[in-house]
């Protein structure tokens, strides 16, 4: 009974195919990336600027407690926002890491596949040159084996 065998060609498709979705996810995932820190960084400076504001009313000396308490709601919401930014910005950093372990595995298997190929594409060309030399051999045998015999006349 013969034993399937999975063709070489078609399974390294399939990994190629595998390795260009995780590369297409990655490029996404990227993406995302560069929007979250985006969304990060204008947390940080609304953040920030708001503080020098503050911090400025109140060396001005022209700010009531209500104002200050009004200002120091407005600070803690913000900071709320940055902190959730950053959160989403590591989220989506580790995410892009993620693809990337997962992008070159895949890359690798498919590296691995085609060296695997190359292999035995070598291996046959081998044997060929090995059967073709055989070959070669036993016809000049041959020849020389009847150039060899006695004329018969």
């Amino acid at each position: 009974m013969k034993q399937f065998k999975f063709s070489l060609e078609s399974l390294i498709e399939l990994r190629l195919r595998e390795e260009r979705e995780a590369l297409h996810k990655l490029g996404i995932e990227l993406e995302k990336q560069v929007k979250a820190r985006k969304q990060w960084e204008l947390a940080v400076e609304a953040t920030g600027s708001c503080r020098l504001k503050i911090l400025s009313v109140i060396n001005g000396g022209r700010i009531s407690a209500g104002s200050l308490h009004n200002h120091k709601a407005f600070l803690q919401d913000l900071e709320r926002v940055e902190e959730s930014a950053t959160c989403d910005y590591e989220a989506a950093k580790d995410s892009v890491k993620q693809c990337k372990e997962e992008y070159y595995r895949k890359k690798a298997e498919t590296d691995i596949l085609v060296k695997l190929r190359e292999k035995s594409y070598a291996d046959h060309m081998l044997r060929l040159e090995k059967i073709e030399a055989m070959e070669t051999d036993d016809f000049v045998l041959a020849r020389h084996s009847r150039s060899q015999l006695p004329l018969a006349g």
